[in-house]
């Protein structure tokens, strides 16, 4: 189905509610490799025949970046959304283009990212997208102080125009490396990522968010062996059943294994019982901002060994206020009282305080003021 006089890579699949298929891959010289476009086709009847192909990237000034796969989405109206990074003079954001419902041609090219990533070299990290309804939400890698970290942006209105870039873990030290993400929409509205994550060796981590949100809550590995070894190639979907479902490349018993983890489950709540926490609850700060000291909040469903830490907008630790300490079920608070860990005040400014539970944790945002 790809361009038989063609070197063909990176296909990406959509199927819109109608049954349609949409695919996007990339074309490359059979003689000498070079990239030469992005290709679009799909099939109307099942994948018995598809359309002849129509170029995505039919821009001038720069290309795609060669080697980073793009991805497609289908809004409700049947337009479509392709994205992928860009390679203008070495400056590699996200970009996308659009096509209208019906129609096999794209339209000019607009930026989704703006962090203005420069590298000399193709990173091999594309932007993952997905959409319910008319959000979209996209999910991506930029170097930071030439370390890659991995970002996430939401467009309410089809793609037309999107917020502000999220950390999928601003409170990690500014050295871990995170990348290629994979992202995926439930019914609900919530926002699903996973990331390779190398702070502690090579693990899997996922978070999740409602769309309108500014940060992930729940952030957790997903691979849990504690081995040390390379997890890496993490892909997730939807589907379709309000749960979603994550594979990756696993390496914990000296091979290269394919595992599997999903939130999916079977149990059902009487609508009479209060919804109880699957795992421990960490809620927003009171007040906020605040100066001089601030109440932290959390819930837990059962006995956990919690550890409560503030960090600075660099990711360091700068107070540890629980320390492996035990709890049963119940509502707790602790205070911070905007000192470090040697008792001096801090400066005003932007913080995070995390909860630590096991493998999986939490962090949200709190402004000390003046």
């Amino acid at each position: 189905m790809g361009n038989g006089f063609k070197f063909n890579l990176y296909p990406e699949v959509e199927i819109d509610p109608g049954g349609t298929i949409h695919l996007v891959y990339y074309v490359y010289s059979t003689s000498t490799l070079e990239f030469e476009s992005v290709e679009y086709r799909k099939s109307t009847n099942g994948g018995n025949s598809f359309s002849f192909q129509t170029t995505v990237s039919n821009y001038s000034g720069s290309k795609p970046c060669e080697c980073c796969p793009a991805d497609i989405v289908i809004l409700p109206d049947g337009n479509k959304i392709a994205a992928f990074r860009d390679d203008n003079d070495n400056i590699r954001d996200i970009f996308g283009t659009r096509s209208q419902a019906g129609s096999d041609y794209w339209g000019d090219l607009f930026q989704i990212s703006y962090e203005d990533f420069v590298i000399s070299y193709c990173p091999s990290s594309g932007p993952s997208l997905d959409n319910m309804e008319s959000t979209v939400a996209v999910g991506y890698m930029v170097g930071i102080n030439e370390v890659p970290r991995t970002f996430l942006k939401i467009s309410t209105d089809g793609g037309e125009i999107f917020g502000d870039s999220i950390s999928v873990d601003p409170s990690v030290e500014s050295d871990v490396i995170q990348d290629y993400p994979s992202l995926a929409m439930t019914s609900d509205g919530m926002v699903h990522i996973a990331w390779e994550d190398h702070r502690d060796g090579s693990d899997i981590y996922y978070g999740s968010m409602m769309a309108g949100e500014s940060e992930l809550s729940s952030i957790q590995i997903l691979n849990d062996d504690g081995s040390g070894e390379s997890q890496r190639e993490v892909r997730m979907v939807n589907g379709n059943d309000g749960f979603v479902y994550a594979v990756w490349t696993d390496k914990r018993n000296g091979d290269d294994d394919i595992y599997f983890a999903t939130n999916y489950s079977q149990v059902v709540v009487e609508e009479t019982q209060p919804p109880i926490p699957i795992t421990p609850v960490l809620h927003q700060n009171f007040p906020n901002p605040f100066n001089p000291e601030t109440v932290i909040r959390f819930e837990l469903s059962g006995r956990e060994m919690i550890t409560v830490t503030v960090h600075d907008i660099l990711g360091r630790e700068v107070a540890r206020l629980l320390d492996g300490i035990r709890f049963d079920s119940g509502v707790y608070e602790v205070i911070w009282n905007g000192t470090d860990t040697g008792g001096s005040l801090v400066s005003p400014g932007v913080y995070f305080y995390r909860l630590t539970s096991g493998y999986s944790y939490q962090t949200r945002k709190m402004v000390l003021i003046k």
